[in-house]
C-alpha cells in the first residue's frame, strides 16, 4: 500500500500538482506520509480546531543577538 501511495504521490507531483494529507488524526501517520512524498499536511494530531483563530504567528517578538 505504501508503494502504490508513493507512486501516485509521484504521478500527482509530475503533473504539477501539490499533494495535502488532510483530516490527520494519528500523529504516526505522519512520517509515513511524508516518506510518501506529501507536500502539506492537516489535522487535528498537528493542530486541533479552536473557538478563536491562532495563525501561529507571534504578535510581538523579540529577538536578541549576544
Amino acid at each position: 500500500r505504501r508503494l502504490r501511495l508513493k507512486k501516485q504521490i509521484a504521478a500527482l507531483n509530475r503533473q504539477g500538482i501539490r499533494v495535502i494529507a488532510a483530516q490527520l488524526d494519528d500523529i504516526l501517520l505522519l512520517p509515513i506520509l511524508w516518506k510518501a512524498g506529501v507536500d502539506f499536511a492537516q489535522g487535528n494530531c498537528l493542530w486541533a480546531p479552536d473557538q478563536k483563530i491562532n495563525t501561529g504567528i507571534p504578535h510581538h517578538q523579540v529577538i536578541c543577538l549576544n
